[in-house]
């Protein structure tokens, strides 16, 4: 028969052994019960989603637009200095060289002046959203042309205006024939009168402010 002291002992040893296995079985009944509900912790890391190419191209032309209004018109009235530009009777204007015999007689009647090379149309929308008049050979007929300014563009009706400074009336042609003419008498460029002297840094500030740098980055300036 125990005594009552080795009794005492032998509870006492039962008990300081199950306090210490307890939280082992706690911990082990917890992972269990996690592995039952969620599965098991991935061997492996998760692939990352990547961005499509036709998501990155979506995201950059986002970026790259820039505000050129739908419809811009100029009134050549108050531009009154482009009169004297405009003084030159075509005639003596090389059919060859057009707007650069044009931008060198000029030197005379004006005294900012400024020939663009290179030009598309989205920057002569561009220069007449600012308020400018760029000025383009236009070519109506064979041997038939003239130096005359745009005056004016719509988006809505795919229309740009021709107009000569001293006179109201205006000559409408649609986007696909004058851009073709542009393109063969202006030889894709135009020329620029101004009160002040048009800088490069100048013409590519007022473009940024409507195009993308990718619009105009190719144009080549002569001014005097």
């Amino acid at each position: 028969m125990k005594s009552p002291f080795n009794t005492l002992l032998s509870y006492q040893y039962n008990t300081i052994q199950l306090s210490s296995t307890f939280p082992t079985l706690f911990v082990l009944l917890t992972t269990i019960l996690l592995t039952l509900s969620c599965g098991p912790m991935p061997s492996q890391r998760l692939p990352i989603p990547e961005t499509s190419s036709s998501e990155i191209t979506t995201i950059t032309q986002t970026a790259n637009i820039r505000k050129l209004p739908k419809a811009a018109i100029v009134d050549l009235k108050e531009i009154v200095f482009l009169k004297d530009a405009l003084k030159i009777p075509v005639t003596s204007v090389s059919s060859k060289s057009g707007l650069e015999d044009f931008h060198v007689r000029n030197r005379r009647n004006v005294r900012y002046s400024v020939l663009i090379s290179n030009c598309n149309f989205d920057i002569l929308k561009a220069f007449i959203a600012q308020g400018w008049a760029p000025i383009v050979k236009y070519e109506y007929h064979a041997r038939k042309w003239e130096i005359i300014p745009i005056s004016e563009y719509s988006d809505h009706t795919n229309m740009v205006s021709l107009q000569q400074v001293n006179g109201n009336a205006k000559r409408r042609i649609d986007y696909k024939d004058f851009e073709s003419s542009f393109a063969r008498s202006s030889r894709n460029q135009c020329v620029l009168i101004s009160r002040i002297q048009l800088s490069e840094a100048n013409i590519h500030k007022v473009l940024s402010k409507y195009l993308p740098r990718e619009t105009y980055a190719q144009i080549s300036i002569k001014s005097r």
